[in-house]
Formats: structure tokens, sequence, C-alpha cells
């Protein structure tokens, strides 16, 4: 553990505070497959990542000049872990997402399907590295999960297009393929968020994993070829700035909270509510038609949100000790 560690260690909060938490990065992440999907028709992957880190630091220079943290005391593990969050939670990420959304290679539907696996990934992560033992409650959970989101998604594919994708299975695995690596990559984010939280408080690893991803998003600028977004629709404008103002930089705030004060595993459940608060709003907006199977399944996954998030969270919550063994294995 760092020497930093202390002075950055938020003071005990009841838990019911990191599930408020929680529940308002999750639902402003599910506005986000909407406007990738609105942007990836108007910008290249690569344009559309960039796009998203310009706006993303207006938040994160509000909170250096806010905070400005003291980073001097950073041992050089502990900067290990901070670069690979930072790559993991900005462009590594959002590039393999926005490159596998591109070009009609999956509708949101699917992309939400696959993006509720993440609590999966994490739970294994979790269970390797943090020690986060698995237990019935949130086995339980999971499997509820997984099912709500399953019977919400297929209640929304049309056939006739499943039947049409199938003659081009190249092309129809390119895009659900990718969308997975970038499910695994935002479990590992998560995990090493976790890890992570004894090194700096939630605001200011926002920050400095922020400027990281930010760093890397200018250097990719030369080959994007941003001038092309300039005569962008203000539609295109309006979903960049959500996508980096608010789903990464406000987002990323409250998701760091709930992840320095809940077990990964338990936090890990909230991501199934993206997909299923997606439908809706792809219904609202996309004229996307909803019906007893979106019922059904979202009260599968808010049962499965209710059993397995509580699972343990009153001992994440109370444990003060960092999880030493995860930084042992992975940055030494």
């Amino acid at each position: 553990m760092s020497a930093s560690a202390h002075l950055h260690t938020d003071h005990v909060r009841p838990a019911w505070f990191f599930h408020v938490m929680a529940t308002i990065t999750v639902v402003l992440w599910s506005f986000s497959y909407i406007h990738i999907i609105w942007l990836s028709r108007l910008v290249t992957p690569a344009q559309l990542v960039v796009l998203r880190f310009e706006f993303s630091a207006l938040a994160l220079v509000g909170i250096l000049l806010w905070r400005r943290p003291r980073l001097s005391t950073l041992k050089p593990r502990d900067w290990l872990l901070i670069i690979a969050i930072g790559l993991a939670s900005g462009p590594v990420y959002h590039y393999v997402l926005a490159w596998g959304a591109a070009g009609g290679r999956i509708d949101a539907a699917l992309l939400g399907l696959i993006i509720a696996t993440i609590p999966i990934y994490v739970g294994v992560l979790a269970w390797v590295f943090l020690g986060e033992r698995p237990t019935l409650r949130r086995a339980a959970g999971l499997t509820l999960g997984v099912a709500g989101v399953a019977i919400v998604v297929l209640g929304r594919i049309d056939q006739q297009h499943l039947a049409r994708g199938a003659a081009s299975t190249a092309s129809t695995l390119i895009g659900p393929i990718a969308v997975t690596i970038a499910a695994i990559i935002a479990a590992m984010n998560t995990v090493m968020s976790r890890a992570a939280r004894h090194t700096l408080g939630p605001v200011d690893l926002t920050a400095v994993t922020g400027l990281i991803a930010l760093a890397v998003c200018f250097a990719m600028h030369p080959f994007a070829h941003m001038g092309e977004v300039l005569s962008m629709p203000w539609q295109g404008w309006w979903a960049a700035f959500y996508l980096g103002f608010i789903a990464i930089g406000l987002a990323n705030l409250s998701w760091y909270a709930a992840v320095s004060g809940l077990q990964a595993g338990s936090v890990a459940m909230y991501l199934f509510v993206p997909s299923v608060l997606s439908a809706l709003w792809a219904w609202l907006w996309q004229n996307n038609q909803i019906g007893w199977a979106y019922i059904a399944g979202s009260a599968l996954v808010l049962l499965g949100l209710l059993v397995g998030a509580s699972s343990s969270s009153r001992m994440a919550a109370a444990s003060p000790e960092p999880d030493e063994a995860f930084e042992e294995s992975v940055l030494t």
C-alpha cells in the first residue's frame, strides 16, 4: 500500500451511499448505447473516441482545479495500476466498443446483451485477483440478471433480421466479438479500480486516469482526421458531449465512488441495469417495440440486483485493508 493510502481513503459512509452512486452511474451509462449508435453513423471509431475524451476534458479540468491532488507520494506500482485503469477505462475500451458498433456491425439490443455479461467476468477476475469468493446469493443474482437481460433482448430481436444476418457469418460475428473484448476490458477496469481505492480517492482517480486517457487521445488526433467532424449536425455534437462529459466525466466519478465501498462482484451486478434501460430508451426514441418479454426480463434483472448486489456489501464497506494480493500479482 502506498504512503498516501490513508490520506486518500474516504471516511466511512453507510452502505446505501455506495448503492446510490452505482444507481446514478448505470442510469447515466444506459443512455450511452443509443448515443454511440447515433454518433457511429456520422464519424469513424477513432473520431468517436477522440471526441468523447475531448469533451470529457471539460469535466477533468474542473476536477483538477478543485482538488489539486498530491501525486508525489505515489509509488511506481501505484502509477502502473493507475495508468492501466486510465487505458482500460479510456481509449482501449471505447475504441474497441466503437469499432464493434461501427458500420452497422451490431445493433443496440445485442450490444446491450453482450455488455451485460461484464458482471460475470468481474466475478471471475475478482475471485482470482481480489480474493472475493463467490457466494450463492451472488451466483443466484448473476443467473437472474443474465436471464433477465437475455429475455429483454430476445424479445426485441427481429427473426427476419437474424435470418438475413446468418447469410454472412463473418460480418455478423465481427461486431459481437469486438464488443465481447470490450466487455472483458471493462471488467478488468472495475477490478483494478477496486484495487486502487486506497491509492487515490474516487474524485482524484477520475481526474488522473481521465487525463491519462486524454493524453492517448491527443496522440491519436493527427491520425483521426478530426477536421472531418466539423460539419457534423448538432445531434452528433450533442451525442459527443453526452458520451464524453456525462458518460465519462460524471459517470466515472460516481462509479469509482461506488467501487470504493462495495466489493467488485457486488457493484458489478448493477451493470445489468443499463441494458434493460437502453431497451426502454430505444422504445421511447427509436420506435422499438417492448412487450411482456421486456416486463418479465426487467423483473428478473431487478430481482437479480436485489439478491446479488447486497451480497457482502457490508463487509466490503467496512473493510479498510487494500487488496495487496492483487497489486502483487499484477504489478510485481
